[in-house]
């Protein structure tokens, strides 16, 4: 394995380890996983938009990871609902932004209209 890849490895596992101890803020809460992995993405989300971050091709990485996990995890509480509906608003977000360079105006109106649906939701 090469030295990029171990330090993407060993960055990977401090993020997420970060998982563990969100977990351990919420045991007994049946969506403790779901918020803690809500959390790892929050984190990893801010350091790939960190310009000035020597590490940022990995948070990308870890931050891509951890929504493929939250894709299939269903909140059963109000906790766990908000949590994964500011992910959904974050992406939201980072998409409306990319698509405001390009893109069609349909496309951009829509992730719009979710992105500020979902903001007032969470407020």
């Amino acid at each position: 394995m090469s030295r990029r890849k171990l330090l993407y490895a060993a960055v990977a596992t401090l993020v997420l380890a970060g998982t563990g101890a969100a977990v351990a803020a919420h045991v007994g809460q049946p969506d403790a996983e779901l918020i803690a992995l809500c959390t790892a993405f929050h984190r990893a989300h801010a350091e790939a938009k960190n310009k000035a971050n020597p590490y940022r091709e990995w948070a990308t990485s870890a931050k891509q990871d951890a929504l493929k996990r939250l894709h299939h995890m269903m909140p059963v509480t109000e906790a766990g609902h908000r949590a994964k509906a500011a992910v959904a608003a974050s992406v939201l977000a980072d998409l409306h932004e990319h698509e405001t360079r390009g893109g069609d105006p349909e496309t951009r109106f829509a992730l719009k209209m979710l992105s500020d649906w979902l903001g007032s939701a969470l407020a």
